[in-house]
């Protein structure tokens, strides 16, 4: 299992262009108005409470949600958390859906927030598992940090 590094980007432009790649990966290819009649047929079916809807849309857009949250983090583990969280908090929330916006827009953004959400988490809880070595070692205690 091979961790990628992080890359720092270096401006504005580079940012673009890594959004726009990313909501490509999201969206997909193909043609938009049957994408966007399909998901609409999909999003009604969930709501209407059937499994093929839930089951269609994660099959459609999981791989995707996934790629895009393991560049983000540069961890699988994150990256899975990532991609099951997506999903549960679009499910609960798909009757907020309004449409105005097609709904892999929708699928990306609740997906770059969440990758941030992670992000943040990690890097505390680095800081946090930092913090607790060294006042165990000024101490004179054991050094242990959390493991994984």
């Amino acid at each position: 299992m091979a961790i990628e590094p992080r890359v720092a980007s270096t401006g504005p432009d580079e940012v673009n262009e890594s959004i726009t790649t990313l909501t490509q990966d999201i969206r997909g290819g193909g043609a938009p108005e049957q994408a966007q009649d399909e998901d609409a047929e999909l999003i009604e079916a969930c709501r209407r409470g059937l499994a093929v809807g839930y089951r269609t849309l994660y099959e459609k857009y999981g791989h995707r949600i996934y790629a895009f949250a393991r560049r983000f983090l540069s961890d699988e583990q994150h990256a899975e958390d990532v991609t099951q969280e997506v999903f549960v908090q679009v499910f609960r929330k798909l009757d907020g859906f309004r449409g105005e916006s097609k709904f892999s827009t929708w699928l990306f953004r609740v997906t770059v927030n969440s990758c941030k959400n992670k992000r943040r988490w990690v890097d505390r809880e680095r800081r946090l598992d930092q913090r607790t070595y060294f006042e165990r070692t000024r101490a004179g205690e054991p050094a242990r940090v959390r493991s994984k």
